[in-house]
């Protein structure tokens, strides 16, 4: 396992996005549509969201952190998450319980009004990153197609991640019937 950091610089292709459509928020605001339109080329918008939960409702099984790992159930194509670390972005807070964290846009990311944005388990992260799940001090990415990870500022130890892989389809044998066994319905002929 190793213990290195993937630093990636984000390249985000332009996106139009319509009026209205923004997802975040700075933190602390009214919920106001587009503080930043900007910030929906890395948060994404309203469709990319939706696309976001379909690829992972048919990839993500189920994700759950126990006490000393965190246990990942996939259908395919994933290994071990690694820890990344994406310029302009680091992560301040997160909220299991709703699925949300708290990304601070440092004025490095170039774009995107400085502050912070509240996230959401399927909100963008990149025009090539999503958001999986919030744990107490993670958040889990898919990015580029592989799992990585964020950790919240000033986190200690790095997480255990157990994942496990489950097939997408299962073969169901025949069930018996209810009714009676052929043995049962011989006897019965025989008494007649």
């Amino acid at each position: 396992m190793s213990t290195s950091i993937l630093l990636l610089p984000l390249l985000l292709p332009g996106v139009a996005t319509e009026p209205g459509a923004g997802l975040l928020d700075t933190v602390g605001t009214p919920t106001v549509a587009h503080v930043d339109p900007e910030c929906d080329r890395l948060f994404g918008d309203v469709e990319q969201r939706a696309e976001n939960e379909l690829s992972r409702a048919r990839r993500l099984v189920m994700v759950r952190e126990g006490p000393s790992y965190i246990d990942v159930v996939q259908t395919g194509g994933w290994d071990d998450p690694t820890e990344i670390a994406i310029r302009g972005l680091s992560v301040v807070e997160t909220s299991i319980g709703e699925g949300t964290a708290v990304i601070q846009v440092l004025p490095e990311l170039g774009f995107c009004e400085p502050g912070e944005y509240e996230v959401h388990v399927d909100d963008a992260i990149g025009s090539s990153g999503r958001i999986l799940a919030v744990f107490d001090s993670v958040v889990m990415i898919e990015h580029e197609g592989a799992l990585r990870f964020l950790r919240l500022q000033g986190s200690g130890a790095r997480p255990v991640f157990k994942v496990s892989w489950q097939s997408r389809f299962a073969v169901v044998a025949p069930t018996k019937s209810a009714g009676p066994s052929r043995a049962a319905k011989s006897r019965r002929r025989r008494k007649q």
